[in-house]
């Protein structure tokens, strides 16, 4: 089991970010486009031009690569590892909550819990493996990484999943 934490301003001009270790020292560099990232921030989520957000150790190399797609309203990323896609995100419209749909070819995922309170569960063919919630007691927008298995690439697409649902939230629907 591993533990991260997710520090982000509210507007970011370079729109780049870490996430940090249990020790709170940085282990991955999330760094966007910053003309297309501001883009979306103004746009509060009504179009997407499409960008990338790659992330990376902090010894420069890519762990992988998430793909925001260009569409109108509803946000769809792309996990990539080794220029292969591995995992599709997209976030459906309802009059309630969102509804998030993810294909990969590693099992069904989905999401249990909240994405709009940014506390919530991730599961693969119904089984808890990762979690994401927001720390309170903090003057920073702060979040909980918990992930349940590291098996293989499997780390990797669960931060992409968080990630992009993140984004999702945070950037296109500032108002959440």
């Amino acid at each position: 089991m591993s533990f991260y934490y997710l520090k982000q301003k509210r507007i970011s001009i370079t729109n780049k970010y870490y996430i940090y270790d249990i020790s709170e020292k940085p282990v991955f560099e999330v760094v966007g486009n910053k003309i297309t990232g501001l883009i979306d921030q103004i746009s509060l989520g009504f179009f997407h031009l499409g960008h990338r957000f790659c992330v990376n150790n902090l010894n420069g190399q890519e762990e992988f690569i998430l793909r925001k797609k260009p569409s109108v309203i509803s946000s769809k990323y792309e996990i990539l590892i080794n220029d292969s896609v591995v995992a599709s995100i997209i976030e459906g419209k309802t009059c309630f909550k969102p509804k998030i749909y993810i294909t990969s070819d590693y099992g069904k995922f989905e999401i249990k819990g909240s994405i709009w309170a940014k506390n919530f569960t991730i599961l693969k063919d119904g089984y808890e493996i990762g979690e994401f919630k927001k720390t309170f007691f903090d003057f920073t927008d702060s979040y909980e990484i918990s992930i349940y298995k590291e098996e293989g690439e499997l780390y990797k697409i669960i931060l992409g999943i968080i990630i992009a649902l993140h984004n999702c939230g945070y950037q296109e629907k500032p108002y959440r």
